[in-house]
């Protein structure tokens, strides 16, 4: 279960991150798709042999856009 959710929350983080950036800038990455995926990894991983896979959802999906957002407002 915890190779899956690192895996889920690793994809949906890269996805939210590239949604971002297309949303607001017009066109995404290679490099945001790439940031978005390490992103959800560092977030996921304390909590990868204790969550669900929706939780896994959830958590990529939040540290997507917030890597995103603090990656590149700040």
């Amino acid at each position: 279960m915890a190779m899956l959710v690192t895996q889920l929350a690793a994809a949906t983080a890269a996805v939210a991150w590239m949604g971002s950036e297309w949303l607001l800038r017009g066109r995404p990455s290679a490099l945001g798709l790439v940031s978005g995926a390490v992103g959800g990894l560092v977030a996921v991983t304390p909590a990868s042999g204790f969550i669900t896979p929706a939780s896994a959802l959830l958590i990529g999906a939040v540290a997507g856009v917030g890597c995103y957002l603090g990656a590149t407002r700040c």
